[in-house]
């Protein structure tokens, strides 16, 4: 991959993508379309410290596996190993999910700039950037 400098906006976040890389189908048909936006209303690291995410009558076997394997693919630091230990969430684990621990999704949220702000101010690069790394995700 091709090293980018990246703007102020993108700094501390970490992509896994592989332009390169093909997988034989996709996981998440289930959501008819090409991005599914998930907000959760705590950070990651938050939710995996609640107990209640471990008590199985509070939360759903497939929210639990969702936050489980979100959390582990954060982890690891090559998308290879992501797969190999089969770290994706199931699409009705990542919908459990978002109705359990899901946040309402602002226009920021949906189209990465802050209300009121010119798109046309970002550089092209950082959407280009953003853009991939939605779809590596898939």
């Amino acid at each position: 991959l091709e090293r980018r400098e990246v703007s102020e906006r993108l700094k501390g976040r970490r992509y896994l993508c592989n332009w390169d890389a093909r997988f034989p189908s996709r996981l998440y048909t289930a959501f008819d379309a090409p991005f599914k936006l998930i907000k959760l209303r705590q950070p990651l690291r938050q939710l995996m410290e609640q107990p209640a995410v471990y008590v199985h009558n509070r939360v759903s076997r497939d929210c639990s596996e969702a936050l489980t394997r979100m959390y582990s693919a954060l982890q690891q630091d090559r998308l290879r190993l992501v797969h190999k230990l089969d770290l994706f969430p199931l699409a009705p684990s990542l919908l459990e999910l978002d109705k359990k621990f899901g946040d309402v999704l602002t226009t920021a949220d949906r189209n990465g700039v802050a209300a009121g702000e010119d798109s046309a101010s970002l550089p092209e690069e950082d959407d280009d950037l953003i853009q991939h790394a939605g779809q590596a995700q898939q």
